[in-house]
């Protein structure tokens, strides 16, 4: 469980910022280096758990994007994902790409490799909570 900054946000009474600082302040460890959250820490076991094709693709269709990876499918033209859920899923996609945990393979931004950087995330994961990464 990550620890949330309990230090008072200064500003305006836009709740909704305020907590959006708190998650970006609880999602960074005391050198400032980004921890992903559950979203993209789903991604990135998605898709490291399929060995043929470990990517992530962002493709745009006429509802807005979808994001595959391995056998996970998110796009807001599934009855179960909203567009304010697929807000957080391209989010976990961006904070991947700033953070290097995935890499751009062409100009478009639309399929992403795992970096060196991802695959030792997972390994920790792996190492760290039992979790088994299988394509099953």
């Amino acid at each position: 469980m990550k620890k949330v900054n309990s230090a008072k946000i200064d500003g305006d009474n836009n709740n909704v910022a305020q907590i959006e600082k708190i998650i970006v302040l609880s999602n960074l460890n005391n050198t400032g280096e980004y921890i992903p959250d559950e979203y993209a820490t789903k991604l990135l076991v998605s898709a490291v758990s399929d060995d043929k094709n470990p990517i992530i693709m962002f493709v745009p269709t006429l509802n807005g994007h979808t994001i595959q990876c391995g056998i996970c499918k998110f796009s807001v033209s599934d009855s179960e994902v909203s567009k304010r859920e697929m807000s957080y899923w391209e989010d976990a996609l961006t904070k991947l790409d700033d953070y290097g945990y995935i890499v751009a393979t062409n100009y478009k931004r639309e399929v992403f490799n795992i970096t060196k950087k991802g695959y030792e995330y997972c390994d920790s994961l792996n190492e760290d909570n039992n979790i088994i990464i299988d394509n099953k």
